[in-house]
């Protein structure tokens, strides 16, 4: 079974490329999420989840989503994380999160994709956004045929710069980038969609 976490176009894109390839079934994590509601999920085929990048880690959030979730069935576990450039270190909390579900750690594919945090970065124009999905598909792939033969992921290397991402950047920049005070709707919103556009 495929749970991605939509924080993102990118990884809903890549969870339903990858199922439609191995054919499996999806399930958006957001409406457990939002409805604060404990998911009770079974499948008898591995765990895939996709999930963005925050800061070269998985966000907090689908971690506490998984973390209480009740997964059933396989134990086998891949983890796809959709980044801007680089996931860091995060594949050492993708194993630490399977060792305590009691799942089979498979390994942690990054894709990169066209970055979206446009708080901070400037969101590439729709001809090289195009490009880089483009370059993405075969990484995409890969992912979707060793997930569909049982084989693992290649391993990613864990360096000091990883480990400096992932576990001393992570606490500031989510003390720094991820508020969302300055975003916000009045009564007058009519949800045409226009913000959305700009």
């Amino acid at each position: 079974m495929i749970v991605f976490f939509s924080g993102t176009g990118n990884s809903e894109y890549c969870a339903r490329y990858i199922a439609k390839l191995i054919g499996d079934d999806v399930i958006d994590s957001a409406q457990f999420i939002r409805n604060k509601q404990i998911a009770q999920l079974v499948s008898e085929k591995p765990w895939v989840f996709v999930t963005p990048t925050y800061a070269w880690k998985i966000p907090k959030v689908f971690t506490s989503f998984v973390r209480q979730s009740s997964l059933t069935g396989c134990k086998s576990a891949y983890f796809v994380m959709t980044c801007g450039g680089s996931v860091g270190g995060a594949a050492s909390g993708a194993l630490a999160l399977c060792k305590e579900k009691g799942l089979r750690f498979k390994g942690l594919m990054p894709i990169v994709m066209p970055e979206n945090l446009i708080t901070m970065f400037k969101a590439p124009e729709p001809d090289e956004a195009e490009k880089i999905i483009e370059k993405a598909t075969p990484v995409i792939e890969k992912a979707a045929e060793l997930i569909k033969a049982g084989k693992p992921f290649e391993k990613l290397k864990y360096n000091f710069l990883g480990f400096l991402e992932s576990e001393l950047s992570n606490p500031l920049f989510y003390k720094a980038a991820t508020n969302a005070k300055k975003f916000y709707a009045t009564d007058e919103c009519v949800g045409c969609g226009l913000c959305e556009q700009r």
